[in-house]
C-alpha cells in the first residue's frame, strides 16, 4: 500500500516527493557513515561504538525529537494556539518526516520479513506446531504492515497540513 501511494504522491506532487527523497537519501547517508564508524571501532577493545541513535531509525526519530506520532497528531489538531514561530512549523514539520522515513522503513522490514516466512511455508515441510508458530507471525506481520501503513497516510498528510499552515502563515515556504 505504501508503494502503490508513493507512486500515486509522486505522479501528483513532484516537489513534495523530491522533499521526501532528499530526506530519505540524507537519512541513508548518515546509516551508512554510522555504519563505517561501527566498522571502524570493531576489533579496537576499550573504543567506544557509534551510539544507536545514529543507526536505528527509530532510535534516531527519538533522539532527533520529542514526538511520537501521537503527540504530532494532538499537536497539530490545536496548531493556532500552540505554535507560535515559523521555526516552530520547521521543526514539527522534520519530526513528522523523521517519523514518516521510521514508518517507511518499519513497513518495508516487515514486508520482507512477511514474504521470508512466506517462502519458508511454502517451501518446507514443516510440523503442525511449527507451521501454526509462522502462521501467527505471518498475521502479526500483516497487523504490523497495516499499522505502518496507515501511520504513513496520516503523517503524510500532516506534512501537508503543517506546510499548508507555515505558508498561510508566515508566507511561502523558504
Amino acid at each position: 500500500a505504501i508503494k502503490r501511494e508513493q507512486q500515486d504522491h509522486e505522479t501528483s506532487d513532484p516537489s513534495a516527493n523530491l522533499s521526501l527523497s532528499n530526506h530519505v537519501e540524507s537519512a541513508s547517508r548518515d546509516n551508512r557513515s554510522s555504519s563505517r564508524q561501527v566498522l571502524s571501532t570493531m576489533g579496537k577493545r576499550n573504543s567506544r561504538r557509534a551510539a544507536p541513535a545514529q543507526t536505528d531509525p527509530y532510535l534516531k526519530r527519538d533522539a532527533a525529537s520529542q514526538y511520537s506520532t501521537s503527540s504530532l497528531i494532538r499537536k497539530v489538531a490545536c496548531t493556532d494556539d500552540t505554535i507560535k514561530s515559523k521555526n516552530e512549523y520547521t521543526e514539527l514539520i522534520a519530526a513528522t518526516k523523521l517519523n514518516l522515513v521510521a514508518a517507511i522503513v518499519d513497513s518495508f522490514t516487515a514486508e520482507h520479513q512477511l514474504s521470508s516466512f512466506q517462502g519458508t511455508l511454502r517451501a518446507r515441510k514443516l510440523s503442525l506446531s511449527e507451521e501454526k508458530s509462522l502462521i501467527k507471525k505471518c498475521d502479526s506481520l500483516k497487523r504490523k504492515i497495516n499499522v505502518a501503513d496507515s501511520e504513513y497516510k496520516v503523517l503524510r498528510q500532516l506534512i501537508l497540513d503543517l506546510n499548508h499552515h507555515k505558508e498561510r502563515t508566515y508566507g511561502k515556504r523558504d
